[in-house]
């Protein structure tokens, strides 16, 4: 039975979270100041996978934003924080 955890990222420009193998990210946002993932999973209890995030904020420039154009970056959100704007993808 799947059900939706709640991982916390930092806000920094390159990060990696340990997740469940058999995760599927469903969204990042603001939760009280903070950046939250929530992914699906079936279990905590399962093997382990690392998963690298990065964090763009708006008007940054930055040559691995490059990536994602070609290919090697998937985009997840964009999360609005009180004098932020934050664009978070994650490697693939």
């Amino acid at each position: 039975m799947k059900t939706i955890f709640k991982y916390e990222l930092e806000i920094k420009d390159k990060q990696t979270l340990e997740l469940p193998l058999d995760h599927r990210i469903l969204s990042v946002q603001n939760q009280n100041g903070k950046l939250c993932l929530w992914a699906a999973v079936e279990s905590e209890d399962t093997f382990k996978t690392n998963r690298t995030f990065r964090v763009f904020g708006t008007g940054n420039t930055d040559d691995d934003l490059e990536f994602y154009f070609g290919g090697d970056m998937e985009y997840i959100s964009t999360v609005q924080l009180q004098f932020l704007v934050l664009h978070i993808f994650v490697e693939i």
